[in-house]
C-alpha cells in the first residue's frame, strides 16, 4: 500500500500537524464568529457578528436622531456658547461616525463594502458611540 503524497513520514509528525490544524481552525472560527470592538475608553469589547450588527445599527439610528434634533436646536435662537459647543459635537460625532455612515449608504444602494471599510467600523464604532452620546446629552440640556 502506498503512503498518501502529504502525509508525514512518522506517526508523531502527524499528531503535531492536526494539532496545529485544529488549534488553526478553532482560531480561525472563532475570528469569524466574533467581533472585538475598541471602547471610547480604550477597553475591548467581543461581541457574536449577529449582536455587534445589532449594535452597529442601534448606534446607527442614534446617531441619526441626534444629528436631526441638533440641527433642530441650531435653528432656534441659542446663545453662542452653546451654539458653539452643539456644532462642534456634532461635527466630532459626524467624523467619529463616518465609516459606518458610509456602509450604511451602500447598504442603502445595495452594493458590497469592501473589507478595509468593515475593519475601520470595528475600530471606531465606539469613538461613534461616544461622540453621539455627548450630541445626545447636549440636546436634552439645550431642550
Amino acid at each position: 500500500m502506498k503512503t498518501p503524497r502529504f502525509a508525514p513520514s512518522r506517526p508523531f509528525q502527524i499528531d503535531i500537524y492536526h494539532c496545529r490544524l485544529t488549534l488553526l481552525l478553532m482560531f480561525l472560527l472563532q475570528a469569524c464568529a466574533t467581533v472585538t470592538t475598541t471602547l471610547p475608553d480604550g477597553s475591548h469589547k467581543t461581541r457574536s457578528i449577529e449582536d455587534f450588527e445589532h449594535y452597529a445599527e442601534s448606534v446607527f439610528r442614534r446617531q441619526n436622531q441626534a444629528t436631526a434634533q441638533a440641527g433642530m436646536l441650531l435653528d432656534e435662537d441659542l446663545n453662542q456658547d452653546d451654539y458653539n459647543a452643539l456644532e462642534a459635537a456634532e461635527t466630532a460625532m459626524l467624523r467619529a461616525c463616518k465609516s459606518l455612515n458610509e456602509i450604511a449608504n451602500r447598504k442603502i444602494d445595495q452594493q458590497d463594502s469592501d473589507i478595509l471599510l468593515q475593519l475601520e467600523i470595528k475600530r471606531s464604532i465606539g469613538e461613534c458611540d461616544y461622540a453621539t452620546q455627548k450630541v445626545e446629552q447636549l440636546n436634552q440640556q439645550l431642550q
